[in-house]
């Protein structure tokens, strides 16, 4: 089981203990409900994290995290042929099936899985009246940054690079409309780091997974 999210937005409750509360009651919950193990993600330099290690969780490492601080010049569109945009419900079937052809194609274990609810963290990339890829982007609202946690695009399009580095550019001004300041991918799968390099990314081990 996972720990998707926590935090204590105001100051005057914090340095109280109430952390320390929450987490144990989730984990507490956790085994009565049969699970064994929980999993959580956070920050090495957050107070969360010290929380996290205190209450017997054990540092993960993942081995490739890439971050980049975002800039106002990162919210310009400079593709015609390629166009990101919201995510509309008339879109759902054209997502799916995108989903579905990333599972097919996937084996073995991995960190990027595709949500199965679609809003506005999503991000979708059209070619030519088509939907030819998608980004989920998570807004992390307790951080200044945001997460790209699943990007695909169609097996069948011609220019993958590009598609993948319009909807990076996607991301990028989603995130810096919703006012965050940097952008990272967990451990993206390896066709697409090239991309994230030539972006400007740089890799660093900032993102930890802790186990219990």
């Amino acid at each position: 089981a996972t720990i998707a999210s926590f935090g204590i937005r105001e100051p005057r409750y914090r340095a109280m203990g109430l952390g320390g509360i929450a987490i144990q009651r989730a984990c507490d919950l956790m085994v009565e409900r049969g699970f064994s193990c929980s999993t959580v993600s956070t920050g090495t330099r957050l107070v969360a994290h010290r929380l996290y290690i205190r209450h017997g969780y054990v540092d993960r490492r993942f081995p490739w995290d890439y971050n980049r601080t975002l800039e106002n010049a990162d919210a310009t569109e400079d593709y015609a042929k390629i166009r990101v945009r919201d995510y509309a419900h008339s879109d759902r079937a054209d997502v799916n099936r995108l989903r579905d052809q990333h599972l097919s194609s996937s084996f073995g274990p991995a960190n990027w899985t595709p949500r199965s609810n679609f809003g506005a963290w999503i991000k979708v990339a059209e070619a030519d009246g088509k939907v030819i890829g998608y980004s989920d982007v998570y807004l992390d609202p307790f951080e200044p940054g945001a997460n790209v946690n699943f990007l695909h695009v169609d097996g069948d399009f011609a220019d993958k690079p590009e598609a993948v580095r319009q909807l990076i550019l996607g991301a990028q001004r989603y995130a810096l409309t919703e006012g965050k300041k940097t952008l990272s991918f967990d451990d993206p799968p390896m066709r697409y780091r090239g991309v994230l390099q030539e972006m400007g990314y740089s890799v660093s081990h900032s993102s930890t997974g802790l186990l219990l």
